[in-house]
């Protein structure tokens, strides 16, 4: 576990780089998607993404269409169905304390997209 709170860091600095560019860039247009937010909402999350981007949305970015596409960072990556689902493993394998410190580290990102 002593590995997550490097992870941590790394993920609060792409955070901040993030905010930092958006702060020096005000018209460029950011959207953030949060996995969450694919994983309780698929459709809405990928037509305000199709939006976004200026594309058409189409029913065949959903579902068991995907064969050959897949989600990285997720345990899903390597059998993805198409089917996104949350994986809330985290909070049954990581103690209290290991929760505590990684959000500790994070809590200003967390805060920032609702978490806390």
């Amino acid at each position: 576990m002593d590995r997550l709170i490097p992870v941590a860091r790394r993920w609060v600095d792409h955070i901040s780089r993030l905010q930092l560019y958006a702060d020096r860039h005000p018209d460029l247009p950011l959207a953030v998607v949060r996995y969450e937010d694919l994983c309780h909402n698929l459709e809405a999350t990928m037509r305000n993404a199709c939006g976004f981007l200026g594309l058409p949305y189409e029913d065949r970015v959903l579902g068991g269409q995907l064969d050959p596409y897949h989600l990285l960072g997720n345990r899903m990556r390597m059998t993805f169905d198409g089917n996104v689902r949350e994986d809330l493993s985290w909070q049954t394998e990581l103690d209290a304390d290991v929760i505590g410190e990684i959000t500790e580290v994070m809590h200003f990102a967390l805060e920032e997209y609702g978490y806390l």
